[in-house]
């Protein structure tokens, strides 16, 4: 309780872009902040992070991530992508 919600499938769409889920779940966080895919490693994040800022899209294994122009992917110091503005 209080981690969020599992999504069979989801798309989330927002200022930032997509994120569409078509197999193997996400995790919504229950504030909405922050959404979890299954399968994503540190071999994962290196590869969707040089993708993301390159092309602006990413697949991974059931998902997409679309940015929107003006955002960028950045890596964490817990292996995760974050979505961060342009500044």
């Amino acid at each position: 309780d209080g981690h969020g919600t599992i999504y069979e499938t989801i798309t989330l769409v927002d200022a930032w872009g997509q994120l569409a889920v078509e197999a193997g779940g996400a995790l919504l966080a229950s504030t909405f902040d922050r959404a979890t895919v299954v399968g994503v490693s540190g071999d994962v994040v290196e590869s969707a992070l040089a993708a993301l800022n390159e092309t602006r899209t990413f697949t991974g294994e059931g998902w997409t991530l679309e940015l929107a122009s003006g955002w960028r992917a950045v890596g964490d110091a817990r292996g995760r992508i974050e979505i961060k503005r342009v500044e």
